[in-house]
């Protein structure tokens, strides 16, 4: 991550971290230039925040949802009350230069993909937005050991793709829990870009649902490979 970050308080608290939001956003667009996007989960949001709205209606504020990606490009990125798939698509770009996050549910219930986030970028804590910058992951070390290796190589093309894929189909196949929430946080926590983690999360629902993945035309591991994760993960209890 090469942005600048910055997180404020969760939807329970939305009469301070909108203006604290705002606030940090002016700083940086001063120093930045550009535009500032306002990334919404609808439109209608404005209306029920007419503080944001009046924002989004100075000539350097566009206001903008993942569908109609209106104002996508700008250097600075307000996301207010994003899932974490509109999260992952922007902070994954390499246009933005400075990003501060109002999430839905810190800090009393914050998501794992959030504070994944908040670690992972040092982002500046804006109010009372985070009480414990620590990352829940309860994962196997098997899985933990093959999710370092993925987000390791950090491939972005269809190879990298078919290792995510590939990835989750071996460890699911091999009896080791995957829970979607955990799978995405942990990458996140080690830089894997947004998008990607959400990906893995993806499989890794579409597993717990039932679904049986196929293997990926390019990129699927061999399953020999579960046995290398499992010898690094003994070799790492065995040092710890």
């Amino acid at each position: 991550m090469t942005y600048r970050s910055a997180i404020g308080p969760g939807a329970e608290d939305m009469k301070q971290g909108v203006p604290l939001a705002i606030e940090w956003v002016t700083a940086q667009h001063r120093e930045l230039g550009g535009n500032i996007l306002v990334l919404l989960p609808r439109m209608d949001v404005l209306d029920e925040h007419p503080l944001l709205g009046r924002f989004t209606q100075l000539a350097h504020v566009t206001a903008g949802t993942k569908r109609n990606r209106k104002g996508f490009g700008a250097q600075t990125v307000l996301p207010a009350w994003p899932t974490s798939g509109d999260f992952a698509e922007v902070s994954s770009s390499e246009w933005v230069k400075a990003l501060c996050l109002l999430p839905w549910d810190a800090p009393k219930m914050m998501k794992p993909w959030v504070s994944a986030w908040a670690f992972s970028s040092g982002a500046e804590v804006l109010g009372e937005a985070m009480k414990d910058r620590r990352v829940p992951v309860t994962l196997d070390p098997v899985v933990r050991v093959a999710l370092t290796d993925l987000a390791e190589i950090g491939e972005f093309g269809t190879m990298g793709r078919g290792w995510i894929k590939s990835t989750i189909k071996l460890l699911s196949e091999a009896g080791y829990g995957l829970p979607p929430a955990d799978v995405e946080a942990f990458l996140i926590a080690n830089n894997y870009p947004g998008r990607l983690a959400a990906e893995a999360r993806d499989y890794a629902e579409r597993v717990k649902s039932g679904v049986r993945l196929r293997n990926p035309t390019v990129g699927a591991y061999p399953r020999s490979i579960v046995d290398t994760w499992r010898a690094k993960a003994t070799e790492i209890r065995s040092v710890s």
